[in-house]
């Protein structure tokens, strides 16, 4: 089976991380984040049972920087924690005022 294919296998997190209470999960990424010196520039701000992490990037960057920092951090998660984590990038805040003024929500 082609990887990347609509029929691929995606792993899923281990009877451990789905067992541990979102406050363990979000506790261990948060410690693997700092342990490899990412803390400074990404925050934890979910850890899911299915797997999905979400994060904040404390600092701004171009999209090609945002994602292979995402992808590296991605890639160190599958590799110390489990192989059936996803990192989410958390959405950001819609700064459009007058948007904001007539009431419009994006999501």
């Amino acid at each position: 089976m082609k990887i990347g294919s609509p029929t691929a296998d995606t792993p899923t997190p281990c009877a451990r991380w789905r067992e541990l209470p979102d406050k363990d999960r979000l506790a261990w990424v948060s410690e693997n984040l700092a342990e490899w010196g990412w803390a400074e520039l990404v925050l934890a701000v979910s850890a899911a049972e299915n797997g999905y992490v979400t994060v904040a990037l404390r600092e701004q960057f171009d999209a090609a920087e945002r994602g292979r920092l995402l992808r590296a951090v991605e890639r160190q998660f599958k590799a110390s924690i489990d192989s059936g984590l996803t990192v989410w990038l958390e959405p950001a805040q819609d700064r459009n005022r007058p948007r904001q003024l007539r009431g419009v929500k994006v999501l």
